[in-house]
């Protein structure tokens, strides 16, 4: 059985235009979610789903993920929010195909084995992406971070760089140079 969430108007709402608890194979597409302090928020769920949604105007985290098994954040915009787009307290999601514009964070990552991939990172006041320490084994490559305030915090052990695809992520703050000309940056990036 699959709860489905889908084409709603969600507005000024005083917490969480969603909130999900204990539950599992959870869909919620095609949403738009303005002007409330949550856009969604997930505590241990499993086979979560949160695509094509539009989240704008939300006060603390657009999707807050917690203890969740298997969630996948995919295709969605988060733009114009005074928190954090993704509060990944979770270990095996995959957050993927996502634009993340003119919010205060990207995405705060807490969990561990998460896959963070095709993203998006666009004129975010703080940081595209803040790793806590915590958070460990993470693979984040082939995003965009373009104009945030600091384009990534690194303060746990993440990879920044898949081995199997060869693929980092683009910098437009990078300031290196590539001599060789294989598309890859003679010098590691610096997250902190």
């Amino acid at each position: 059985m699959t709860n489905d969430i889908v084409n709603n108007d969600i507005r000024n709402c005083s917490d969480a235009g969603i909130h999900l608890s204990v539950t599992s194979n959870n869909r919620m597409y095609e949403n738009f979610i303005d002007n409330c302090k949550y856009g969604v928020i997930a505590d241990s769920t499993s086979n979560t789903n949160v695509s094509n949604n539009t989240f704008h105007n939300v006060d603390i985290a657009c999707i807050q993920l917690n203890d969740c098994t298997s969630p996948l954040v995919q295709h969605n915009t988060l733009y114009n929010n005074d928190g954090i787009g993704v509060y990944l307290n979770t270990d095996h999601g995959t957050i993927k195909y996502n634009i993340f514009e003119e919010t205060q964070r990207g995405i705060s990552i807490i969990g561990t084995s998460n896959t963070i991939t095709n993203n998006d990172f666009l004129s975010c006041s703080g940081a595209g992406i803040y790793c806590f320490s915590v958070s460990q084994l993470n693979l984040i490559f082939n995003n965009t971070f373009d104009d945030n305030g600091k384009s990534a915090e690194e303060h746990g052990d993440n990879y920044w760089y898949d081995e199997t695809e060869m693929k980092g992520n683009y910098w437009s703050d990078y300031n290196w140079i590539d001599r060789n000309l294989d598309g890859i940056g003679d010098q590691d990036y610096s997250t902190n």
